[in-house]
């Protein structure tokens, strides 16, 4: 195993680690609870925010009181380091809720019977079954019912579309997103993989070039002492990583050195736009 601390910036949160196993390049990196902390003062003492969704910082970017900057910056990491590739995702077990905020017909979304796991709590278990919430008030629909055992795959065409993924799993004690990057558009392969009768394998599934983003934190620092951690798995070693890691540490010490002449909501939305570029 090695570290690339010298390539990645100074910051904890973006220090990768590099393994190879089961036949793909694993880079982790990993924070503890603070990581859902807010660092600029005004995202608590602003609450709760005004119903403009050109003011409201978690209308925009997923920010707030209770899941702060670097998970931000840990989301755009994940579609950095997927630049170039077709990008899909899965919000585990808030299917329903992230079809919402994409604007998806539940009639169209694309089900699967397998998800990725990777999770803070129980670590890499790899293709799981499926599951999604079904909800207890008011009682559920039969559709709801079932199918309860099938996760979303969703399109993801924009930065925007991954905030709103990431916005679906904003209440769960472990949340996890996982991100498809493809060479080309395989999204149509990909779901037929991940519905398969036998577990798949992830290795079986990545083509060259193609590789996996699991965001897995859990947004509530009083709840847990588990480790957040952004994993990319990859076919190939690649430098994409500790480059994307360097140039979002050095968006983040901006933002820092920026903290005290943030007075409005606006201010953040100019200096968040910046940071997550």
């Amino acid at each position: 195993m090695g570290s690339a601390d010298g390539t990645s910036g100074s910051w904890a949160f973006l220090r990768f680690e590099h393994a190879f196993r089961d036949g793909l390049h694993t880079y982790t990196a990993r924070a503890d609870s603070t990581l859902v902390n807010e660092v600029w003062r005004g995202l608590q003492d602003l609450a709760p925010y005004p119903d403009d969704p050109e003011l409201n910082p978690m209308d925009l970017y997923c920010i707030g009181n209770f899941a702060g900057e670097r998970l931000a910056v840990w989301r755009a990491v994940a579609w950095a380091v997927t630049e170039g590739l077709y990008r899909c995702g899965i919000p585990h077990w808030d299917r329903d809720n992230a079809a919402v905020g994409l604007g998806v017909d539940r009639d169209a979304m694309r089900l699967v019977r397998w998800e990725y796991d990777l999770d803070v709590a129980d670590g890499d278990r790899g293709f799981v079954p499926a599951r999604a919430s079904v909800r207890i008030h008011p009682p559920p629909d039969q559709w709801e019912i079932d199918h309860g055992g099938f996760a979303g795959l969703f399109p993801l065409a924009s930065f925007d579309d991954l905030t709103r993924l990431d916005g679906a799993v904003f209440a769960s004690d472990r949340a996890q997103v996982t991100v498809f990057g493809l060479d080309g558009d395989r999204f149509d392969a990909l779901a037929d993989a991940l519905n398969a009768p036998d577990r798949p394998v992830l290795a079986d599934i990545l083509r060259p070039g193609e590789m996996v983003v699991s965001l897995a934190t859990v947004r509530d620092d009083w709840m847990t002492h588990w480790t957040n951690t952004l994993t990319v798995r990859a076919t190939s070693e690649t430098d994409v990583v500790y480059r994307a890691a360097a140039h979002f540490g050095s968006a983040y010490q901006c933002y820092l050195d920026g903290l005290d002449s943030m007075k409005t909501l606006a201010d953040f939305r100019s200096a968040a736009a910046l940071l997550l570029a």
